[in-house]
């Protein structure tokens, strides 16, 4: 009896211990059709994470984006530390190659928001907006 106890704890264990991150994430489409009009479309998606597992949101006729996360080392916080890197990349049609959302990665806190503009055509404006959680 006392070995089914200790198999069934070591086989929930490592469950708990991998705590993911629950990534909303909304993305906005701007294209300008014509000089007054402009096609907008939106995306919102919540994504639960693991570090480094990458996550693909895809869009009706529109971007694909490719995001993970990753915990950003803090030496001042004893454990996983409330600051996470963002990495994505897009692209904006099936089959052509993706391309970085920033120069550099993102660099967020659990709780807080940060949005990400790019403009891959002149005609075109995607806005990103990334508001990661900790999974209760």
């Amino acid at each position: 009896m006392k070995c089914l106890l200790f198999f069934i704890f070591f086989l929930f264990v490592p469950t708990l211990v991998l705590a993911g991150i629950q990534l909303n994430v909304s993305m906005i489409n701007k294209r300008g059709i014509d000089e007054k009009l402009v096609l907008v479309s939106e995306l919102h998606s919540s994504e639960i994470l693991i570090s480094d597992e990458w996550a693909r949101l895809d869009m009706a006729d529109g971007p694909t984006l490719f995001v993970r996360v990753n915990h950003e080392p803090n030496p001042q916080v004893y454990g996983p530390s409330d600051l996470l890197r963002i990495e994505g990349q897009y692209s904006l049609r099936a089959g052509v190659a993706r391309q970085r959302i920033s120069p550099s990665d993102i660099i967020v806190r659990l709780g807080e928001e940060r949005q990400v503009v790019i403009k891959p055509t002149p005609d075109q404006q995607l806005e990103i907006i990334f508001a990661p959680k900790m999974v209760p």
